[in-house]
């Protein structure tokens, strides 16, 4: 994403008809370490895209995946589409660039270039490095006396976690619409919980990661604490942590 001819290059090889972006470093903690790295990535990496697209074939249709950590400190509750953008860290201000920059070649090029505001989105293949993950392997870890602790940024945090299969859904149906109807979207389960809920609510701890699905939290079905105390999840926040999204 940082090298726009190579873009060119891949574009004009397999001649895509769409083209959804998520490609990002996407670790909120990590744009705080590594803010040049994630603007370039994140930020510049969707305008690279971008023009690689209007180089190649300004009618390959393309769908920028935008993030709910845009609105940052929320203006309003819940949010839409019109809620003002209010980022507040590096990976937020990288992705606000690329979802104006989208909007922007979109009104100034007539390309169908749209943007969907995703918000967490969760399946059994959601890295180690994502709370939901940490939290259901942390667990794990406890009972199985392999650690005593599990370290966790603002657990008063409320998220709003969707299965990934039907955010994909959502974002198939989008770049399938007509091009005068071309505009942003919010995808969003519409079911708010707290990190310190999910990791006291009371269901069995399983392997498997595949049983969220429609407005249910991902990770209910998996968290639970049996007898441990809440003392053994420590709070250790980065930078200006989001309460609500």
């Amino acid at each position: 994403l940082t090298d726009e001819s190579s873009l060119v290059k891949a574009l004009d090889k397999c001649q895509p008809d769409e083209i959804y972006n998520l490609a990002a470093q996407s670790l909120v903690p990590v744009s705080f370490d590594e803010p040049i790295l994630t603007s370039q990535i994140t930020g510049m990496g969707v305008l690279n895209l971008l023009c690689a697209i209007k180089t190649v074939n300004p009618k390959i249709r393309f769908l920028q995946i935008s993030s709910s950590e845009m609105f940052g400190k929320v203006q309003e509750i819940p949010q839409k589409e019109t809620t003002r953008l209010y980022p507040r860290s590096p990976y937020a201000i990288a992705k606000c660039f690329g979802h104006w920059s989208t909007i922007n070649y979109r009104e100034s090029y007539g390309m169908f270039a749209s943007t969907s505001i995703c918000f967490n989105f969760e399946s059994k293949h959601r890295g180690l490095d994502f709370a939901t993950k940490k939290i259901t392997d942390g667990i794990r870890k406890i009972i199985n006396k392999e650690t005593k602790e599990l370290r966790l940024g603002n657990i008063k945090a409320k998220r709003d976690w969707g299965f990934a299969g039907d955010t994909v859904k959502a974002m198939q149906a989008k770049i399938g619409i007509q091009e005068n109807d071309l505009q942003c979207g919010a995808h969003l389960p519409g079911d708010a919980s707290k990190l310190r809920m999910v990791i006291q609510q009371n269901s069995t701890l399983t392997p498997n990661f595949n049983n969220c699905s429609g407005k249910h939290t991902a990770m209910l079905a998996h968290a639970k604490m049996r007898g441990l105390p809440l003392e053994n999840y420590l709070d250790h926040a980065h930078p200006i942590q989001q309460d609500i999204l």
